[in-house]
């Protein structure tokens, strides 16, 4: 990789519904392990943004996934190859600033500049403009993320207020029930009582009645 894709910015690797997780990425010497060629409907989305000349849908993707830059479909293309063959310059300056490989070739042994309909003049331009595109990419990205980092924090503070205020509720809905249940008490406390007092009061003018009678 050349100079081009050299400097550093914050990317997303998501984690839990509705919400991503921050994390430090240098582009810088990344180096992406073997991938299995393989469908998948992350390689279709991506397919889908790099053959509608798209790029922003792409960057998420690659904020939540930034090895997919390097992910191969069945017959051994993948990003770099729709790029060149799309001739999405974006797209590629993009997957650039995330250390795609431009070497690997497919199952029927085609790089992916062999895929670029055009001249070898057209090819070598494509190529300048996608590689002067690379800095302002890491720009847009690092921002992105940055804006990707603060929904998430915002996500999480909502959360947990709703998590603060249903326990505040709970222990409000705890502190009443012990109330009642200590107002029930003392009623019930209160009646025995009344209870006992007029059994008391029975008994004695039982016994008087038996005194007189004697």
């Amino acid at each position: 990789m050349g100079a081009c894709c050299s400097g550093t910015f914050d990317m997303l690797s998501a984690c839990r519904p509705f919400g991503f997780l921050l994390l430090s990425f240098a582009l810088v010497g990344t180096v992406f392990a073997a991938v299995e060629w393989k469908d998948s409907p992350l390689l279709t989305r991506m397919w889908q943004e790099i053959a509608g000349g798209r790029y922003n849908g792409l960057l998420d993707i690659l904020l939540n996934a930034p090895d997919a830059a390097s992910h191969r479909a069945s017959d051994g293309r993948g990003p770099v190859f729709w790029a060149y063959e799309f001739k999405n310059e974006d797209a590629l300056a993009l997957l650039l600033a995330f250390q795609a490989p431009e070497d690997g070739a497919d199952a029927g042994g085609k790089l992916p500049t062999q895929t670029f309909k055009g001249s070898a003049a057209e090819l070598a331009e494509f190529q300048n403009r996608a590689r002067n595109r690379v800095e302002s990419l890491q720009k847009i990205a690092s921002a992105r993320a940055k804006e990707l980092s603060e929904a998430q924090k915002a996500q999480e503070q909502k959360y947990q207020r709703q998590q603060e205020e249903e326990s505040s509720s709970e222990e409000e809905a705890q502190a009443q029930t012990s109330e009642d249940e200590e107002s029930i008490g003392a009623q019930e406390l209160e009646k025995k009582k009344q209870q006992e007092a007029r059994l008391k009061k029975l008994n004695s003018l039982k016994a008087n009645r038996q005194n007189f009678e004697l």
